[in-house]
């Protein structure tokens, strides 16, 4: 069955045999020039097209040494540049209040001193506010999170959120004493007859 498969693409050239005695960098090349320089040109699309795609293949197959590998994550340095030596901490804590505190507490207004406890409805202020408070330490040479940001937090939370209870989950108490051993005695007291039961059998 497999043969009547294998023989045409034999007879048209589109398949050519590879030897099993291939090193690991003869097969990289043999994929990539698969993947790459691909000699058949599609019947079915325009030549701009074609040329356009190749173009880009050629442009990827060159730029193969800029990839970024798991050893080289020199990407996340940046982040690490900010050490807070040069931070702006007077700037931080005036902004933190009268940019990213104002337009949070004006949000929370927006939405109303009822659903202030209300995840689904306050959870996009909240995640503005973060988004906000990150930017500002970025822009200020401040690191993030810091005790000021930490602080502000705090001070949101007491603000907006102190009286907030899970009112939907009900505090669970203890069972009774003699349910929960009621319980384990009748469950525990399966097991003999179980095992009578598969003796038996």
């Amino acid at each position: 069955m497999i043969l009547y498969l294998l023989l045409p693409a034999f007879v048209l050239g589109t398949v050519t045999s590879q030897s099993a005695n291939s090193t690991v960098g003869q097969l990289d090349e043999v994929v990539r020039n698969q993947t790459f320089n691909s000699t058949l040109k599609p019947k079915n699309v325009t030549s701009t097209f074609y040329e356009e795609k190749k173009a880009v293949e050629d442009k990827l197959q060159s730029n193969q040494g800029s990839v970024i590998t798991e050893d080289e994550e020199s990407f996340q340095d940046e982040e690490n540049k900010i050490t807070g030596e040069n931070c702006d901490w007077e700037l931080l804590q005036l902004f933190s209040t009268s940019y990213c505190g104002e337009q949070f507490h004006q949000d929370m207004w927006n939405i109303g001193r009822d659903n202030w406890c209300v995840q689904e409805r306050f959870i996009g202020a909240y995640s503005d506010l973060t988004h906000c408070m990150e930017s500002l330490a970025k822009m200020t040479s401040c690191f993030f999170p810091n005790p000021d940001i930490q602080d502000f937090f705090i001070d949101i939370h007491l603000k907006f959120f102190q009286n907030c209870t899970n009112e939907n989950d009900p505090m669970t108490e203890d069972a009774p004493q003699k349910v929960v051993i009621g319980l384990t005695l009748l469950s525990v007291s399966f097991i003999p007859i179980m095992v009578y039961l598969v003796a038996r059998s």
